[in-house]
C-alpha cells in the first residue's frame, strides 16, 4: 500500500483513484469554490504576482457567472420551444 508523503493526507493511491472517476466534470459550484479558494491563497501569498493573479481569478469568476447565465438562457429557450 502506497501512502501519501504528507501525514495530514494519509490516503492510499487505490482509495484516491476509486473515489474520483476520470469522467466526472466539476460543477459550476465546484469551479466557483475552487476559484474563491485560489483567490484567498493569492491574497495570502502577497508576492509580486499576487495582484495580477487575484485580478485573473476575478475575471475567471465573472466569466463563470456569464457562462452560467448563458446556459440558463439556453435551457429557457429550449423549454419555450417544446
Amino acid at each position: 500500500m502506497v501512502l501519501a508523503q504528507d501525514e495530514e493526507y494519509m490516503i492510499t493511491t487505490e482509495e484516491r483513484t476509486m473515489s474520483e472517476p476520470d469522467d466526472v466534470q466539476p460543477t459550476f459550484a465546484d469551479c466557483k469554490r475552487f476559484l474563491h479558494l485560489s483567490k484567498i491563497a493569492y491574497v495570502a501569498a502577497k508576492d509580486a504576482d499576487s495582484k495580477f493573479k487575484v485580478e485573473r481569478v476575478e475575471a475567471d469568476l465573472k466569466l463563470l457567472k456569464l457562462h452560467g447565465e448563458i446556459i440558463k438562457g439556453l435551457a429557457t429557450d429550449e423549454q419555450a420551444r417544446n
